[in-house]
């Protein structure tokens, strides 16, 4: 008996010694205070507010994200481990312009509702002939996004949009085939700004207002509008009008735009309308955390056998109230179409490559495969990809990357015969308006539209 309350006791104390793992999955608006800086960094700006992005990953580390440039390090950091709500962090690389390491630590409390974190990198500048170190430091620290607070416009949101191409007076929208699309809209509430993001994971119609000219519900605003490439790294810059209304977390908005200093009267118009995107893991849509096993067995190894890639990544589904599902991740978008079955599989042929998917939607877990058969002078290669995924924002479901199935190592060739398109790859705004707009490259960009093209 005592020697079993002696292990208990010990075992007690080595619980509360041992720290424990803390998941954390979240994004935050957070400001930025500098505390030091030898660089000849411009300081923060006071009362500046920028995102910053923490995302969990199957071994239960984290992996952060936030701009560069207001604050000390690149901006993108990978391998965190959380313990009892607290990061000690450290990052080492080669210096480019000094002998030695530029080291960055990061090191604070990290929670689901709140973070305060501090931010110290410790480089090289150059100073006349010769490098010398260099400290920048600074303090990040703000609430988690307002994700499931209804009447905060900080948010994700579903996007229903209508596109009408070019409108010329005295026509009306009304009046030409709309192209009907569905696309996440993301609106961030920083800076006295309300940044909108209708985004497709390639092509991102932003805009960003006065947060101030929400305040009525009702909207009436002109300003700059920008069509931006994630992948090209390109945009497109417009005039514009957004007008519409905002009642109780639903939207509608008539998005009216044209190229700077084109006098015609014509206009691209967009109509979008959606509500706030709660969240909620008995729910398809969602923004969800992905993890692909990818067979590559186009290419081989060192040693002859198949490419196994493994990644993770961030991604949406939206579900449609006739049933069907959009999928998007990376730079890449699936629209599903559900059989009699309620099931979500098929094929599609093309230029000589096959594709054939399935998706399996249990809430809240999400299994997904999409396999292609690519021609080569042999015959045909295969290149399949597992997914699986759970919703974001809630760190306590497991997500573990896929395995390979029997069903990828034998796959079957395809039927050509299918005719619907599944993979798009963009809003398809670009495609209508390239002629009749002017491209802009990177640099010309605003700092939110080079936060939203590196973002990813």
């Amino acid at each position: 008996m005592k020697n079993t309350v002696l292990s208990t006791i010990f075992c007690a104390l080595l619980a509360a010694c041992s720290p424990n793992v803390t998941p954390v999955d979240m994004e935050y608006n957070v400001s930025v205070e500098t505390i030091e800086d030898t660089c000849g960094n411009d300081p923060a700006p006071d009362g500046l507010t920028i995102p910053f992005n923490v995302a969990l990953q199957t071994d239960n580390k984290i992996n952060v994200w936030y701009p560069a440039g207001y604050a000390p390090g690149r901006g993108d950091y990978k391998g965190f481990i959380i313990y009892d709500g607290q990061t000690d962090f450290e990052s080492k690389r080669p210096s480019k312009t000094g002998p030695g390491d530029d080291v960055v630590r990061i090191s604070g409390s990290l929670t689901m509702d709140f973070m305060d974190i501090t931010i110290e990198e410790r480089r090289w500048r150059q100073e006349e002939t010769e490098p010398v170190p260099c400290i920048r430091k600074a303090r990040l620290r703000g609430a988690a996004r307002p994700f499931s607070t209804l009447t905060a416009l900080d948010g994700k949101y579903e996007a229903y949009y209508d596109f009408y191409e070019l409108v010329c007076p005295p026509g009306q929208p009304q009046e030409n085939d709309p192209v009907p699309w569905t696309v996440p809209l993301d609106i961030k509430d920083q800076n006295g700004s309300a940044l909108f993001a209708f985004d497709s994971y390639d092509e991102n119609l932003m805009f960003a207002m006065p947060t101030e000219t929400l305040a009525s519900g009702n909207i009436d605003w002109d300003g700059a509008i920008y069509l931006i490439g994630r992948t090209s790294g390109i945009f497109y810059e417009f005039e514009g009008n957004v007008a519409g209304k905002f009642v109780d977390g639903s939207y509608y908005l008539r998005i009216k735009f044209h190229e700077i200093g084109d006098t015609t009267g014509c206009d691209f118009v967009l109509d979008a309308n959606g509500a706030k995107r709660m969240p909620d893991p008995t729910s398809i849509s969602n923004t969800y955390r992905l993890a692909f096993l990818e067979s590559d067995a186009c290419r081989h190894d060192a040693f002859g056998d198949i490419t196994l890639t493994k990644t993770e990544q961030e991604g949406e589904i939206v579900f449609h109230t006739d049933g069907r599902l959009t999928l998007m991740h990376s730079n890449e978008r699936f629209n599903l179409k559900a059989q009699t079955d309620g099931s979500y599989t098929g094929s599609w042929s093309a230029g000589g490559v096959t594709l054939k998917y399935k998706l399996t939607a249990a809430p809240p877990n999400l299994s997904f495969s999409f396999m292609y058969a690519w021609p080569t002078d042999e015959g045909y290669c295969d290149i399949a990809t597992e997914v699986a995924g759970v919703p974001r924002y809630f760190p306590g479901l497991a997500l573990t990357t896929p395995k390979r199935t029997s069903e990828n190592l034998q796959m079957a060739r395809y039927s050509s015969n299918a005719t619907e398109k599944l993979n798009f790859k963009s809003l398809g705004l670009a495609a209508k308006i390239k002629n009749r707009a002017r491209l802009h490259p990177l640099s010309e960009a605003p700092q939110f539209v080079r936060e939203a093209i590196l973002a990813r």
